[in-house]
């Protein structure tokens, strides 16, 4: 029985794959690893005090936002966020036929008729480099297709 149980610690030790975690306490690494792949990473502070990283992908400038920020826990979410200034803004029924058709990237319209699309990610117990580097490769896809629907193409 000691044998089994050796063995089986073992094994659990083996099989269990180590993954650097990213948390919303490291905008810093997360602008890093944004750098890393090549896209501008520019750390900012937001109004309210919290971290801010500004970016470009697919030839928009965006933005990524941090939420619940705690000075001992660091964040727990953050947000991609782009905005999009049109001659006649967006109508809500364009706004719905976006929303109703797509999973991820939300829009909306500022009092300008202006649409933003944003993607939220939680952070709250940390993602790997790897996941997050596959949301944001997912960003930049539905980045990508919001601008084709926008503009009719």
């Amino acid at each position: 029985m000691r044998h089994f149980i050796y063995f089986l610690t073992a094994s659990l030790a083996f099989s269990t794959p180590a993954f650097a975690e990213i948390t919303g306490s490291s905008p810093q690494y997360i602008a890093k690893l944004i750098g890393d792949a090549g896209y501008r990473a520019q750390m900012e502070t937001s109004n309210d005090g919290a971290p801010r990283i500004r970016s470009a992908a697919e030839g928009v400038n965006f933005s990524i936002w941090f939420y619940g920020c705690k000075s001992s826990r660091g964040c727990n979410s953050i947000q991609f966020s782009a905005g999009f200034e049109m001659k006649d803004g967006m109508t809500l029924a364009k706004v719905n036929e976006w929303n109703r058709k797509k999973r991820f990237g939300k829009v909306y319209v500022n009092d300008d008729n202006n649409p933003f699309i944003q993607m939220d990610v939680n952070l709250d117990y940390g993602v790997t480099d790897k996941n997050f580097m596959d949301t944001f490769d997912y960003w930049q896809v539905v980045l990508d297709s919001f601008n084709d629907f926008r503009t009719g193409k």
